[in-house]
């Protein structure tokens, strides 16, 4: 992707860093690739890059993927549309990259590395976790599952939901 990587140095507090997202074919296939997808139809959007301390920054803004998957039930193809909101920290960090908190509020950021966010890296996961974890074409029915002693549970939702409803909680 023409903007794999975006160096920190290039972000600033009082003026945005403004990028279109828009992945060539190339990019689109190696994310179904990595994500064993059909294939990704589309994959768009806009994020801003701000400056929040000398040594972190927030990226907000939002995505429109379609994407193909798979029906675990039928193995007929399965067309997605997700939007995604985009809201994500860096940092820089001295502990070798792990998470580290960044504000009062226990807000978590990314690292960043050699001084670069890497960006696709962090869009591409964001994708993956809006995905469904189990699509289901040809009109069935979600599936449901029965927890002893807590009743019916209609699974919906992205890969690793409960991760993507954590980190939006944070």
């Amino acid at each position: 992707m023409h903007h794999a990587e975006i160096s920190f140095d290039r972000v600033e507090s009082r003026r945005p860093l403004h990028l279109n997202i828009a992945p060539d074919a190339e990019d689109l296939r190696g994310l179904a690739v990595r994500f064993g997808w059909v294939r990704v139809d589309g994959l768009k959007g806009a994020v801003e890059l701000t400056r929040i301390s000398p040594s972190s920054c927030q990226m907000r803004g939002a995505l429109v993927a379609d994407i193909v998957m798979v029906c675990g039930v039928s193995g007929d193809d399965v067309p997605e549309h997700l939007e995604i909101d985009v809201d994500e920290r860096f940092a820089v960090m001295d502990d070798g990259g792990a998470e580290v908190v960044v504000d009062a509020m226990g807000v978590e950021a990314e690292p960043i590395v050699n001084g670069t966010i890497p960006l696709w890296e962090t869009l591409a996961q964001l994708v993956a976790l809006a995905a469904p974890a189990w699509p289901r074409g040809g009109g069935l029915a979600p599936l449901k599952m029965s927890v002893q002693g807590q009743g019916d549970h209609t699974m919906q939702g992205g890969m690793l939901e409960k991760l993507a409803e954590w980190k939006k909680k944070r």
